[in-house]
């Protein structure tokens, strides 16, 4: 358990979930003091703080926790859920982009339930030849938020081909239960410098609804496990220039952006054009 989820836990304890009894003025007090003098473990301290207040049900704090959404001094873009926020100025009514006020606290409940326990373990499986329409499914969901969807072109059988056949790359899932909530694509390349391989990740996607739960930085923490387990040398990937909840993620990792690289590419008739020169 991570420092994020024994804050989380140690909160989750003392207060339990009988709002009536929570004490609405602590939670604000606490969550800007976080805010003022944030500690390590504070993202998901402060999420579920938010959660809390969420529950409480006082219409004028989604202006604090849209506030707490777009801090910059932390890594919670990603973090806070924005049906809170939208739930809470509409009067608790359900509409397509956010669920009922009774849907939100349950599923707020059963996710922190876990972490009145003294241990919640990131779970994940790899990928099987069975996978594959998960697999195109959650590449395509990840291409939709990167409003990207007109460039796939992957097919179940070609991803069964590279993927199973000829193996040059893998899948894992972070798993909620025994439900599939995210995916990492990855594969192995080779630094020079270093003189060993190490691991490209090439998509990382959790569903919506379970981000800010700790998956992505489970299916992360992962890949670095298996990058020290096999001697790699480093563990790196892209990412949008736009997508700034995913870069201030990365960096609250530690993760450092190559600002001193461009990305080079050829594809399609550009790749065939040179291919085909005369030499």
């Amino acid at each position: 358990m991570d420092i994020n989820e024994k804050r989380a836990g140690g909160l989750v304890r003392r207060l339990g979930f009988d709002f009536a009894a929570i004490d609405r003025a602590e939670i604000i007090r606490l969550i800007e003091e976080e805010l003022a003098r944030p500690q390590q473990g504070s993202s998901e301290y402060i999420r579920l703080l938010c959660g809390y207040l969420y529950c409480l049900g006082n219409p004028a704090d989604a202006q604090l926790i849209r506030r707490v959404k777009h801090s910059g001094s932390m890594d919670l873009g990603c973090m806070i859920d924005g049906e809170w926020i939208e739930s809470l100025e509409n009067g608790g009514a359900e509409t397509d982009t956010c669920g009922s006020r009774a849907a939100i606290i349950d599923s707020f409940v059963r996710y922190y339930s876990g972490y009145a326990k003294d241990s919640r373990p990131f779970a994940y499986r790899c990928a099987d030849r069975e996978d594959v329409p998960l697999i195109l499914h959650f590449i395509r969901e990840l291409a939709a938020y990167e409003k990207l969807s007109d460039e796939v072109v992957a097919t179940e059988e070609l991803l069964e081909q590279w993927l199973f056949d000829k193996r040059r790359a893998e899948v894992i899932f972070a798993l909620d239960g025994e439900k599939e909530v995210g995916f990492a694509l990855f594969f192995h390349n080779f630094s020079t410098f270093l003189g060993r391989a190490g691991i490209y990740l090439e998509d990382l996607f959790v569903l919506p609804e379970y981000r800010g739960r700790g998956y992505g930085k489970g299916l992360l923490r992962t890949l670095a496990q298996f990058a020290m387990d096999e001697g790699c040398g480093r563990l790196e990937w892209s990412c949008l220039d736009w997508n700034k909840p995913s870069i201030d993620f990365y960096l609250s990792l530690g993760a450092q952006p190559m600002e001193d690289w461009t990305v080079y590419r050829l594809t399609g008739e550009t790749l065939a054009a040179l291919a085909e020169e005369d030499g």
